[in-house]
């Protein structure tokens, strides 16, 4: 409207910018809000109404996949679809802060109880591509979207020249969600069950870099780091990415093994120097370690609160944390 200096659709319609199926589609919709509103006005009655859709809501983080969904509240993936038709690509929008996702109202009590036991993973699957004649390692890795090292590192390559009928590994992320056992300690599932590998953020890198890098979604880094809604990092910042399987990268990483000496112990400084070392509690406030795999937001789930408070309590201007970190949580 503001390219072509209208005010409404009808005007912008008039004057033929739009395409022939959008002039006739937006007149059949209005007719059709109206209808609904008033049926008995336009002739419509004896109408036999479906049943209103009941559901209950549940508050989840950004990117979040409808199988984990369907995982905490005991409910299939089918039906969990068919409550929240508004999402398309089967997960919540990675940026739009927390979302209420669409449950069966029956499951609610267990889907917030399942909340905080929820622990996703990447691991790495591989199709099988049979090389053509002619066919370039460029035109492979644009196929398969991937990048160059890593499909050569994948097939023990030392060059690109390939041979017609030979068969090449193409990898590919998935992410699994599982539910940690009640009452058990995250890291130690952690260490049990998967690859911690710890990524030193490099000046100019970008968390979709690094997904990259690492064959993990975006958003799933973001979840593992309780990175904000913007998934702002900075150099030298240590990243945690959970590999059920070690996944190729271009360079070394460092795994969980190493020191944890190097550890960003800088974050929340300010705030700490209020606290009294050894304390459990501090005027009115109790106090939080916090530990591998938290984050602000599974903080403020388990205790009952919110992020903003959260953030409010300790002076927080990013919602980055620590292992080791010590929040202070208003007593209730």
């Amino acid at each position: 409207m503001n390219k072509h200096q209208v005010n409404n659709f009808w005007d912008l319609a008039g004057k033929k910018y739009l395409p022939m199926e959008t002039v006739r589609y937006v007149p059949k919709l209005i007719a059709a809000l109206l209808i609904a509103k008033q049926p008995e006005k336009y002739g419509f009655t004896d109408i036999d109404y479906l049943a209103p859709l009941r559901y209950a809501s549940l508050t989840v983080p950004p990117g979040l996949s409808l199988e984990a969904v369907a995982l905490v509240s005991g409910s299939n993936v089918k039906e969990i679809k068919r409550l929240n038709q508004e999402l398309r690509h089967n997960r919540t929008p990675p940026n739009l802060g927390e979302y209420q996702v669409k449950i069966p109202i029956e499951t609610l009590a267990l889907a917030e109880k399942n909340l905080n036991r929820l622990h996703a993973t990447a691991n790495t699957g591989y199709h099988s591509h049979t090389i053509a004649a002619g066919e370039t390692l460029a035109q492979i890795c644009k196929r398969y979207d991937i990048n160059r090292t890593t499909l050569l590192k994948v097939n023990n390559l030392r060059s690109a020249k390939l041979i017609a009928g030979k068969n090449l590994r193409i990898p590919y992320n998935t992410v699994d969600y599982i539910l940690l056992p009640e009452g058990s300690k995250g890291e130690q599932m952690i260490a049990n069950k998967e690859n911690l590998v710890l990524h030193r953020v490099a000046k100019g890198e970008t968390v979709s870099a690094i997904a990259g890098r690492y064959n993990v979604p975006v958003e799933l880094v973001g979840i593992w780091n309780g990175l904000n809604n913007r998934l702002t990092i900075r150099a030298g910042q240590q990243l945690a990415l959970y590999l059920n399987q070690q996944v190729q990268s271009a360079e070394p990483s460092t795994v969980a093994a190493a020191s944890r000496g190097d550890d960003d112990r800088t974050r929340l400084k300010a705030s700490q120097q209020k606290v009294k070392k050894g304390a459990g509690q501090s005027d009115g406030y109790q106090l939080y370690s916090v530990r591998r795999g938290d984050s602000l937001w599974t903080i403020a789930r388990r205790l009952g609160t919110s992020l903003e408070d959260i953030r409010k309590w300790n002076n927080l201007k990013s919602d980055r944390l620590a292992p080791g970190d010590t929040l202070k949580i208003l007593k209730g």
